[in-house]
C-alpha cells in the first residue's frame, strides 16, 4: 500500500480505543483493605472481558489505601481505592470496544457495590487525515474500524456527540442569522433532515451574561446549542437514531466558527 492510498484510508471518523472511568461507592470495606483478594477480583475482571495481562504492579500507602496498575496488550486499566469511604475509583482504557457491561457487572457484584456511576465513556479516534509524510516500512497500521463499523456492529439505536468549540470568532456566534446559516449547512453535509423552523433565542440582560441558544428538530431526533458572549465559546449537542460522521460535524463546526481548540465526546447509546 503506498502512502497515497494510506493517507486515503485513515481518513477522519476511523475509531482507535475507548477509555471508560467508573466510580464504586458503598463497597465491602473488607475487600477494600485485602490486597490479595482485590487482586484476584481484578485479575478475574480481566478474564471476564478476554483482555490479556502483560503485568502488574500495586502499591499499599499507610495506613490503607491501595492503587493497582495492570498492563494489558490492549492497554490499560487501574484501581483507587479508599476503604474509609467504602470507595473505589476505577478505569479501564482498551482498543477495542469490548463489553464493558459484563465488566462492570462484575466488579459490582465482587466489590459488593451498591452504587456505581459511569463518570466517562469516552471514545478515542483520530479526528483527522493521516498525513505522516515520513511512515517507514518498519511502521505497521493495524486496520481499524470506522465509526460507522462500530455504530452497526454493536447494534447501537442512537449517535450524539458534544462539541465545545472555544475562542470562536465573536461575531459568528452573535449573529442569529449565522447561527442559522450553520445550521442548514451542517444539516446538508451530514445528511439530516430539518423538521420545523430552526428556533433561536436570546438570553441575558447585559453583555455580561448574554447568549443565544439554538434548538433544531430533525426527523431522527435534535440538534441543540449555546453559544456563551463572555467567553466566545459554543456548546453544540447532536443526538440522532440515525449514523453520522463526528469527525464531520468537528470538521465543519470548528471551521465555520473559526476555532482556536475545542472538545469532542461522542457516545453511541443502544437499548441495553
Amino acid at each position: 500500500m503506498n502512502k497515497k492510498t494510506l493517507n486515503n484510508k485513515l481518513g477522519s471518523g476511523l475509531f482507535l480505543a475507548r477509555h471508560l472511568i467508573v466510580d464504586f461507592y458503598d463497597c465491602d470495606i473488607n475487600i477494600l483493605l485485602d490486597c490479595k483478594k482485590l487482586e484476584k477480583i481484578l485479575i478475574l475482571s480481566a478474564k471476564k472481558i478476554w483482555v490479556t495481562i502483560i503485568s502488574s504492579n500495586f502499591n499499599i500507602f499507610e495506613p490503607q489505601w491501595v492503587s493497582w496498575v495492570v498492563i494489558l496488550s490492549e492497554s490499560h486499566f487501574t484501581i483507587h481505592t479508599w476503604p474509609e469511604y467504602c470507595y473505589a475509583a476505577v478505569d479501564i482504557f482498551t482498543c477495542w470496544n469490548m463489553n464493558y457491561q459484563k465488566w462492570i457487572n462484575f466488579l459490582t457484584k465482587f466489590l459488593k457495590s451498591k452504587k456505581i456511576q459511569i463518570i466517562t465513556d469516552q471514545q478515542r479516534w483520530l479526528a483527522t487525515k493521516f498525513k505522516n509524510k515520513k511512515l517507514n516500512n518498519k511502521i505497521v497500521i493495524k486496520k481499524k474500524k470506522s465509526w460507522k463499523e462500530e455504530f452497526k456492529k454493536n447494534n447501537n439505536w442512537w449517535i450524539a456527540c458534544s462539541i465545545d468549540v472555544y475562542d470562536c470568532n465573536p461575531k459568528t456566534i452573535r449573529n442569529s442569522n449565522e447561527i442559522k446559516r450553520y445550521v442548514k449547512e451542517l444539516c446538508n453535509i451530514i445528511k439530516m433532515n430539518r423538521f420545523w423552523n430552526t428556533k433561536i433565542v436570546h438570553f441575558g440582560e447585559n453583555a455580561q451574561i448574554a447568549w443565544y441558544s439554538m434548538t433544531q428538530l430533525i426527523e431522527t431526533s435534535l440538534i441543540s446549542a449555546h453559544f456563551a458572549n463572555k467567553t466566545n465559546t459554543s456548546y453544540i449537542d447532536i443526538f440522532s437514531c440515525k449514523y453520522y460522521d463526528p469527525a464531520i460535524v468537528a470538521n465543519f463546526t470548528t471551521k465555520f466558527f473559526e476555532w482556536k481548540y475545542y472538545k469532542l465526546k461522542i457516545n453511541m447509546r443502544n437499548g441495553k
